[in-house]
Formats: C-alpha cells, structure tokens, sequence
C-alpha cells in the first residue's frame, strides 16, 4: 500500500511559506521524480489522483500550492509576473534533484499549471526528462484588443478587481467533483482578478512566440475537444509549432476541462496514456531501469482520434 503523501513548507524567494506535498512510490526505489503543478484558484490537494498514477510507476511526486494559493502565503491569485511561479517550480525542483540526484525529473502541468510548465520548460528544459501538459491555456478564446485593452487599464488601476469568474459546471461531467470543488473552503470562488488575467495573457503571448523554437523536448499533450475554459485551439498551436520529434498529442472527444476528474470510465484512459508515455520516457532513458535512491521519508508525433482513445458517448 502507497504511503499517505507527507506535507511541509518551503519560503520562497520573496520570503514566502510555500506549502508543499509529496507522494512516494510504493517500490522504495525511485525511478523519477514527478512535478505536479496545478491550475489558478485551486491547490496541489487535488491531485491525489494523478499522484496515484505516477507513485505505481516508481515515481516520486511533488508539489506545491502556488503563491496565492491554497495554504501558501501571498495576495490570493495575484501575480507580478508569471515569471514568478517558474521561479518557486525551479526552486522546488532543485531541492528535490539535490535530495534524490541522477533521477529523471518529469513536469505535470494542468490548465495554468500547464502554461507554467510550458514557461519552465521553454527555459530550463536541459532540467527535464519531458512534460505532460493537460489542457494548458496557450490562446484565451476570449482575449480580443479591445478587451485586453480594458484589462490592461483594470489592472493597472485596480489590480484586485474580478473581471471574470469561472463557470464551475465546466470543470468537468462529474456532478460530485463540482459539487466538491464548490464546497473545498481551499478553493479560490472570488473570481479572475485583473492584474492575474493580463499577466496570463502575456504568458500566452510568450510561448506562441517562442514555442517554435524553444518546445523542443519530449512531451505528451492531453485536451478535451469540450474544454470550455481553456480553447483546445491553443494546444492545436502548440502542437503544431514545436519541433520536438518526441512529441504526442492526445484529444479526447467530449471532455471537458479537467481530464483527470471526467466521469468513472472516462478518466481512466487519460490516466493510461499518462502512464503509458511515462513509462516509455523512463524506458528509453539510458540506466532508467536501474534502481535509484531509496525514499527515506518526507521532504522538511501522434493525434489520438475519438476511436484511438475509446470516448464513450
């Protein structure tokens, strides 16, 4: 039987308490290491489920509520820069591969974690083995001139302001999960503020820009052709600009935004084709198979078509 992941804190390089989980393989000899970087306004607790699927591989996970998030410290949802978040993932990073060194470090983004991960990855992906985006924004559908014309006066003015709040039926099909996600006290339901949607946009803008030539590193991508909250069309774009030659895409016909929590049934295929890529990462790493370092407690290119995935209707 797994562990029960363990919790702790970390201070950033604002002077912030980071809070921070980590999930440990039941075999005590870790193969990876596997950085779970979740979605704006939720925390790193909801993905227990996604642990799950690594932790069986012989990974271990890792991961934090990002500032403003969760347990963490700092104005709730309120970014300078998205620079910022890159900068407490890389910090996390390095204290896990300089505890566990020569093990291959995965990134696992979701939503704006995604696009978090994209940033890091476009940077620093020497660090890396690969990534797993699940339905990053890469194109706000919503993000016209004008528009981001006013949320630039917004949020120059009043940073704070909630200019948007989320729909929270589009999460996902489960009535349970989005009866939890309204009830989680851990869960940010104040809306999209100002200063954090234009510094999103610019994020956006950045990797359309530079995914050409930067998003060149293995990855797999994971969309629902349903996502109302992130446009599928941005992963589109990302896809086909990379020139990575290790590069899969997976779209899911009828899901919705968070793939992990789509109804029983449905959520398994995602979670297979996140093993599954994993699992043939680590294969193909030199000495992937040989044992790693023991866990010694906590830490202080391919479309899938609607029959390729088996999406029931």
């Amino acid at each position: 039987m797994a562990e029960k992941p363990s919790e702790s804190t970390l201070k950033n390089a604002d002077g912030l308490n980071i809070f921070c989980r980590y999930w440990y393989p039941d075999n005590k000899d870790v193969r990876a290491l596997v950085h779970v970087i979740h979605g704006v306004g939720e925390h790193i607790g909801r993905y227990d489920a996604v642990a799950a699927s690594f932790t069986k591989l012989g990974c271990l996970v890792y991961g934090h509520d990002h500032v403003g998030h969760g347990r963490s410290e700092g104005v709730k949802v309120d970014v300078k820069d998205f620079q910022l978040y890159v900068k407490d993932c890389l910090q996390h990073t390095t204290i896990m591969t300089e505890k566990y060194p020569n093990l291959p470090v995965i990134a696992f983004g979701h939503s704006m974690g995604g696009t978090i991960a994209i940033l890091m990855m476009n940077s620093h992906s020497s660090r890396f083995a690969g990534a797993i985006f699940g339905s990053p924004c890469v194109a706000p559908s919503q993000a016209t001139p004008f528009l981001i014309f006013m949320a630039r006066g917004a949020a120059y003015m009043f940073p704070q302001l909630a200019v948007a709040k989320l729909v929270v039926s589009d999460i996902c099909r489960d009535p349970a999960v989005v009866e939890d996600y309204v009830k989680d006290p851990l869960v940010w339901h104040g809306g999209v503020k100002a200063r954090w949607a234009v510094k999103m946009y610019d994020a956006c803008m950045q990797i359309q820009a530079e995914c050409e030539h930067k998003a060149n590193y293995p990855f797999l991508l994971q969309h629902g052709s349903k996502d109302a909250i992130c446009d599928i069309k941005g992963s589109d774009l990302f896809f086909e600009r990379s020139k990575s030659q290790s590069k899969v895409y997976k779209k899911y016909e009828g899901y919705f935004h968070e793939l992990d929590k789509e109804p029983e049934g449905e959520r398994e295929v995602v979670f297979k084709d996140m093993e599954d890529w994993t699992r043939d990462l680590l294969d193909s790493l030199e000495g992937s198979k040989v044992n790693g370092p023991k866990v010694d407690g906590p830490i202080g290119t391919e479309t899938a078509s609607p029959s390729d995935v088996d999406v029931k209707s």
